[in-house]
């Protein structure tokens, strides 16, 4: 499934052949007004988050030109847009230029539009167009070509997904490229394999099946079309404030109790999941112990799944990079229940801070009822 909505997706194609049919699209500036500026918020870039720099400064020598559109992430640009009239055609020399901002400075993805065509290039590929060219978009097309456009999209930018694509994409050049200069020793062994089988009847027919079977061979490598699948960026779950006494109501269980420094309470929230940990037993449920500064039982879920242990990082796909820190071969993840996040109003204190938990137990909800410390449970 594409990272970018349908519907801001029609409304922008709405917009874009409204503009193309106006005496608008000879100026660059009506251009990215009314075609490119709602094209990046399509890819979901805000231009009120900081994370745009309109006319970005760079140096090239003793020059300074300026970059149309630079997308900013942690203080550095990750990706280029340079824009052009709607009528323009989009040069060589141009294309050129845009990988040359992107290649002195340190920019791996650089992209060039009129509003009507989209070309994006990987700067690490060499030096021109021919060299770094990904892909072609024909806009007013879209939806075809939009998977390709969603590597653009700023889920796929700080998730690194355009990367793998585009590598995977490479690859797949490569190996047609092999084919394609090997193609009459590919012929020859699939001859001979052939006739090694049937006999020599068959030669004439076997050669002309040998040039077939090699060609489809290409087509089918030519035909395979990369899909990105970049979970969209976590929102923030949302818990009750609750009562301890109000859990009497809840079905009895086992209940998994895991200790967490207090930003893992981001992890949690961010993910209504826990990881990474392992799971010795059947819970039922999840509750979290906060450290210090807060040294108590806070919050309570009902577990809806637990993964088998995991045994890499890229099983995890729904987790980003920069929260699996934790993440050890073997341990698992702790899906919970949607809308069962629960913050107790008086939660259970350690009180003996020498005891603090180091690890997961395990115990009951009616010993969190009724607990007055933490090592009742």
């Amino acid at each position: 499934m594409s990272l970018i909505d349908r519907k801001s997706l029609e409304i922008f194609l709405n917009r874009l052949k409204q503009f193309k049919q106006s005496s608008l699209t000879k100026n660059e500036a009506n251009t990215r007004r009314m075609v490119i500026d709602p094209l990046v918020e399509v890819l979901g870039w805000s231009f009120y988050s900081g994370e745009i720099d309109l006319e970005y400064t760079i140096t090239i020598g003793t020059s300074r030109p300026t970059v149309d559109y630079a997308f900013i992430i942690e203080g550095k640009p990750t990706f280029f847009l340079e824009a052009k009239p709607y009528d323009s055609e989009l040069k060589d020399t141009e294309s050129n230029q845009c990988i040359s901002y992107g290649k002195v400075s340190d920019v791996r993805w650089v992209a060039l539009t009129n509003g009507d065509i989209l070309k994006l290039f990987d700067t690490s590929r060499g030096t021109n167009e021919d060299q770094c060219l990904i892909s072609t978009i024909k806009l007013e097309k879209l939806p075809e070509g939009l998977d390709e456009l969603s590597l653009l999209h700023r889920n796929s930018i700080l998730s690194g997904e355009i990367e793998n694509v585009v590598n995977r994409i490479a690859q797949t050049k490569t190996a047609i490229n092999s084919l394609r200069r090997n193609q009459n020793q590919l012929k020859e062994k699939f001859k001979e394999s052939i006739l090694s089988i049937t006999g020599d009847i068959f030669k004439e027919k076997v050669e002309s099946t040998s040039t077939q079977l090699v060609k489809h061979a290409i087509d089918i490598l030519e035909g395979q079309k990369e899909y990105i699948q970049i979970p969209p960026t976590p929102s923030t779950t949302e818990y009750q404030e609750t009562r301890r006494s109000q859990l009497t109501a809840y079905p009895q269980g086992v209940v998994l109790v895991s200790p967490s420094k207090p930003e893992g309470v981001e992890f949690l929230r961010k993910y209504n999941a826990w990881g990474f940990i392992r799971v010795l037993r059947k819970p039922r449920y999840f509750a979290l112990y906060v450290g210090r500064p807060e040294s108590k039982l806070l919050y309570f879920a009902e577990i809806d799944r637990i993964t088998d242990p995991i045994g890499a990082r890229e099983e995890i796909s729904t987790i980003q990079d920069q929260d699996m820190d934790t993440f050890e071969k073997g341990k698992q993840v702790i899906w919970l229940k949607p809308n069962t996040l629960r913050k107790f109003t008086d939660p259970i204190p350690l009180i003996d801070k020498r005891r603090g938990p180091r690890g997961p137990r395990y115990t009951t909800i009616e010993k969190i009822v009724n607990a007055k410390k933490f090592s009742d449970l």
